[in-house]
């Protein structure tokens, strides 16, 4: 034992029989009155022999046989078991903190996991996780920090995991919860993932991406609104959060407020410059607006800042066929479909070239169903009559493998 055990050890110890002893005296006191008569009139005749004044022991026995000496008992009481429970507290804590202390070993495990994490290796972080827990098995930051690491390789089972025993060794440890949360998200278990997010907020209101997060599991549940307040809290806490004010104009967008998913995309835009979806989303946005121009001069900074997205050149490619460049909106749509030929959202380049080959060819466009065979209520308004085959076949093999209404134009936000 160190130091402190040692002292609340044994004070401990020297309270709680003193206070046990005041208490048998109290009994004695209150309940065996004749008893404690006899024993302060045999110590006044004592005290009388050994030579202290009538006076001094007369003032002492009335003092004793009175009321105020049992309360006088009773303070002294309750001062020593307080002292003996200060003392019992003190020592347990004590104890506790030397029982959890972390092996220097382990520690140099961890802090090498967490600098891995930093820097994106997160297998090796993995590794160094589990031999810091390997160590010391009671390490919650340990466990947390490796569901970190597996969260970012998609092992979100393995994170939910390991966020589960960190939470188990350490109920208040917030990041926990919050990598749980996102795990779950990424599993599309929303419901969930919002109950995490409660707790990781209730521990610390001041972590914007948790509400940020849980915003997006909302949306994901269509409660809009509920979303909306909480990208902006998240906005709130911190104010140049560029992914909240993306995460808002999608929801924005969604609900066909577009003036103020441009406004939300530009302050993406002003928060990190080096963001393809907001542009790429500011122009989408701008298209419903039917400013052309707009949509294609976002579109194209998008697809600078990453030349492998293929939704930047799906929308290019609708603005320029309004503007009736069908040329470049075909190059453009190629560029898109041959950047993502098979994804289950790929139809969209396909109708899009169809209409814009539809177009280019001179043909009419008239208003026409197509159906799908998903039941009723599930449709494709789409103009233009007369398709290139290859372009029908190639959009009807892949739309039947989705679920959703499309809408007469075909634009996507990803």
């Amino acid at each position: 034992m160190n130091e402190h055990l040692q002292f609340f050890y044994r004070w401990f110890w020297l309270s709680l029989p003193i206070a046990a002893a005041l208490g048998i005296l109290l009994f004695i006191v209150t309940r065996r009155r004749n008893l404690w008569l006899r024993c302060i009139a045999a110590e006044a005749a004592f005290n009388i022999r050994l030579g202290f004044s009538k006076r001094f022991v007369e003032a002492s026995r009335r003092f004793s046989e009175s009321h105020a000496y049992v309360y006088f008992l009773r303070v002294v009481i309750i001062f020593w078991l307080l002292l003996a429970l200060l003392n019992g507290i003190s020592y347990l804590h004590f104890k506790h903190r030397l029982l959890t202390k972390k092996p220097p070993e382990a520690e140099s495990f961890y802090d090498t996991g967490a600098n891995q994490i930093k820097a994106g290796n997160y297998a090796e972080a993995i590794t160094n996780f589990t031999k810091a827990i390997e160590v010391y098995s009671n390490y919650a930051e340990a466990y947390s920090f490796r569901a970190r690491a597996k969260y970012n390789l998609r092992d979100n089972n393995g994170a939910i995991n390991d966020a589960n025993k960190a939470i188990e060794l350490n109920p208040d440890f917030e990041p926990a919860y919050n990598v749980r949360g996102f795990s779950r998200f990424a599993l599309k278990d929303y419901a969930d993932s919002i109950t995490d997010f409660n707790k990781s907020i209730n521990l610390d209101s001041f972590y914007a991406p948790a509400y940020n997060q849980r915003g997006l599991a909302e949306a994901n549940l269509t409660n809009y609104t509920t979303a909306i307040k909480d990208f902006t809290k998240a906005i709130k806490l911190k104010q140049d959060y560029a992914l909240a004010y993306y995460d808002r104009g999608l929801v924005e967008t969604g609900l066909t407020n577009y003036t103020a998913a441009i406004a939300d995309f530009s302050k993406a835009i002003g928060s990190r410059a080096d963001f393809p979806d907001a542009y790429n989303m500011r122009g989408l946005a701008k298209w419903h607006l039917k400013d052309y121009d707009g949509t294609i001069t976002d579109c194209t900074e998008a697809i600078k800042l990453n030349p492998k997205l293929w939704a930047p050149y799906n929308n290019r490619g609708l603005a320029k066929t309004d503007l009736k460049n069908f040329a470049e909106a075909i190059i453009d749509l190629d560029k898109s479909i041959e950047l993502n030929p098979r994804n289950e959202d790929a139809y969209f380049a396909y109708l899009n070239r169809g209409d814009a080959l539809i177009c280019r060819a001179g043909q009419q466009r008239e208003s026409f169903d197509l159906q799908w065979p998903f039941g009723a209520g599930n449709r494709c308004d789409f103009r233009g009559r007369k398709w290139d085959d290859v372009e029908v076949r190639a959009a009807l093999a892949i739309v039947l493998t989705k679920r959703d209404v499309v809408g007469t134009r075909s634009t996507v936000s990803q």
